[in-house]
């Protein structure tokens, strides 16, 4: 079913459901609560009578009657009169009746049908020491009152419907040609074609731009697949051609020069090897997307590690020109985690700061709180801030492209909080470890 008749039909559904319950509530208050009221009054007014103490209360209590079409039958110290009113008169049967049952009560209320005024007579009665009181009405007829609401009911749903119809037109032609329109965008994605957006600020047009913006990102991402797919051939390429290089160098050679021979396989060996890494670095990254590295959670001392992991770095910033001012705790700062792999993060930052950093000084920040500990890691770059959220995706052809995305994916492994940012031209890693 489409959504236009979906919406149709839920619309004018609500619609009828609607009047129906007025109708059933109208007929409801005529034949219940309107016959409740005319016994509360009739109460209402025996009671009063029941305590007059004068001429001129049963005067004032009359003239109430009166105005109400009700009729009374009082009866006092074995004198009987009937209070005739405006309306319809309770016939003497009706007040035979009504004195036979104040014989077995004090007080009494019942409706009466009587075949010759084709009506029901709702009828009150209280007995006291010196007499009694019946007071009753003539309940009006909602016969004709039903007809009357059900006539207008129908010309009322006849006309609401077809309100209801060219609302639910409109309705849904607008919200349906609206979310046509995302669809079509939606399929504009596959077929990589532009997109429409919608210029409006609900629910829709935010959806709209959601959908613009997952294909700008997915653009990014296939552009980031295309270029890295590109970059790791390139790179794969260039140690293959030298390879291929030395080894027909070395097939001219002559065999007794084996000084020669020995230096050529020693450059085919080191590009044998930065192949290796990276190729490890790509089965690696593989491993810790898919979820599929096991964490060995041990408790260990954060201050120790990073202490460690310097000394064995130390050559390469020495080598790079570069220079670590270190603020790290002198006493143990133990936290549960992977020893292997938090290791791992901390070198690839690192060793990113140590080639990239435009300046001499790398900075690390050890600060110990209550429940958990932060590490800042702090280098000079050139990178522009609207480059940072794409910073762990860029591939580098240093050696270590992978190096950041490694970082990214054994960070979100072990549950440790990450944020980058740049401050005056400074590069800020910061890690937030909780505390074992």
């Amino acid at each position: 079913m489409k959504l236009f008749a979906k919406i149709f039909i839920v619309i004018n559904l609500i619609i009828i459901l609607v009047l129906m319950v007025v109708y059933f509530s109208n007929v409801y208050y005529l034949k219940y609560y309107t016959s409740r009221l005319v016994i509360s009054d009739l109460k209402e007014l025996t009671e009063r009578i029941s305590n007059v103490k004068s001429v001129a209360d049963v005067n004032d209590i009359l003239k109430v009657a009166s105005s109400n079409e009700i009729n009374m039958v009082i009866k006092y110290n074995n004198s009987s009169f009937t209070v005739k009113q405006t309306g319809v008169p309770m016939p003497p049967d009706l007040i035979f009746y009504a004195e036979e049952r104040l014989k077995y009560k004090d007080e009494d209320e019942f409706q009466y049908v009587h075949p010759a005024f084709r009506g029901t007579f709702v009828v009150v009665s209280q007995k006291y020491e010196n007499g009694y009181i019946i007071a009753g009405t003539l309940i009006p007829s909602f016969n004709k009152a039903i007809r009357v609401i059900s006539h207008n009911m129908f010309l009322i749903v006849v006309v609401f419907t077809a309100i209801g119809v060219l609302l639910s037109y409109v309705f849904t032609k607008y919200f349906t040609t609206r979310i046509k329109i995302i669809s079509e965008s939606a399929h504009n994605i596959i077929q990589g074609k532009e997109l429409k957006v919608l210029n409006s600020k609900d629910e829709l047009g935010e959806l709209s731009h959601t959908i613009k913006i997952l294909k700008d990102s997915l653009g990014r991402l296939e552009n980031m697949r295309r270029d890295f797919i590109a970059n790791f051939s390139h790179d794969i390429k260039t140690p293959v051609a030298v390879i291929r290089a030395y080894a027909e160098t070395t097939r001219l050679i002559d065999i007794n020069n084996e000084e020669n021979i020995k230096n050529n396989m020693l450059a085919i060996e080191n590009e044998c090897r930065k192949i290796e890494e990276m190729i490890n670095q790509m089965v690696e990254l593989v491993k810790l997307s898919s979820k599929k590295v096991r964490v060995n959670w041990e408790e260990l001392d954060l201050g120790f590690l990073v202490r460690n992991i310097l000394n064995k770095m130390s050559k390469l910033f020495e080598l790079n020109g570069k220079e670590v001012s270190q603020q790290i705790p002198s006493e143990p700062v133990i936290i549960r985690s992977d020893a292997f792999l938090l290791e791992r993060v901390f070198y690839n930052i690192l060793y990113n700061a140590a080639i990239h950093s435009t300046e001499k000084t790398i900075k690390i920040d050890m600060q110990v709180n209550n429940g958990e500990t932060v590490v800042f890691i702090k280098n000079y770059t050139d990178i522009k801030e609207e480059d940072l959220p794409f910073i762990f995706d860029k591939y580098d052809r240093e050696g270590h492209g992978l190096g950041l995305t490694i970082v990214r994916e054994i960070l979100n492994l072990l549950n440790i909080d990450y944020n980058i940012s740049i401050e005056n031209g400074i590069f800020i890693f910061s890690l937030k470890i909780k505390r074992a």
